[in-house]
């Protein structure tokens, strides 16, 4: 880890460090940054080391991994990652709780459906079917966003068609549904 890096670390220095991780042009600096926050019990320097072990450059995957890989770094994505069930665990009892008490709960999922399952050849002016969705809406789901498949600006190909996409979906849990929550 760098020296700079080393000293935010040293001062608690949160928010320098993200923006070092987050805008900085080197990207060992930006990947030591990152590990500086993981090591300050930082979420989001773990999900940014996570991220770019996924990087099309094959020095940062490499250097990504090595520092996730650490002893540190693994103690600290264990201890993370306790406190986030911990959380969640929090979050789910709250929602039980508002259950009970008679007031709102949501879920919710993505699904992806390539567009064999959303468009025919032939479109109807009232519109098509989607059985794939209608059984998500069947089961008490609603589609409440569309996003083109990840990776692409649109979802239309260069031959100008639907690739297919991520449907968000939501749902509105009753009382009598409070065991889906620990499905969570």
């Amino acid at each position: 880890m760098e020296t700079a890096i080393q000293d935010l670390v040293k001062m608690h220095d949160i928010e320098s460090l993200y923006e070092v991780m987050t805008e900085n042009d080197d990207f060992m600096y930006c990947l030591d940054a990152a590990e500086g926050l993981v090591m300050l019990d930082d979420p989001r320097g773990l999900e940014f080391l996570n991220e770019a072990t996924l990087s099309e450059d094959e020095d940062i995957r490499v250097v990504a991994q090595e520092i996730l890989d650490s002893p540190d770094v693994r103690r600290k994505r264990e201890n993370l990652e306790v406190d986030n069930k911990r959380e969640r665990e929090d979050y789910i009892a709250g929602a039980k709780k508002r259950l009970q008490a008679g007031k709102k709960v949501f879920v919710y999922k993505t699904v992806y459906l390539s567009s064999s399952f959303f468009l025919s050849d032939e479109s109807s002016e009232d519109g098509d079917n989607v059985p794939a969705l209608n059984d998500f809406g069947f089961d008490g789901w609603e589609v409440t966003a569309f996003v083109g498949r990840v990776g692409r600006t649109s979802p239309i190909l260069s031959n100008g068609n639907v690739s297919g996409g991520y449907f968000i979906m939501k749902k509105e849990l009753t009382p009598d549904e409070i065991a889906e929550l620990d499905q969570l």
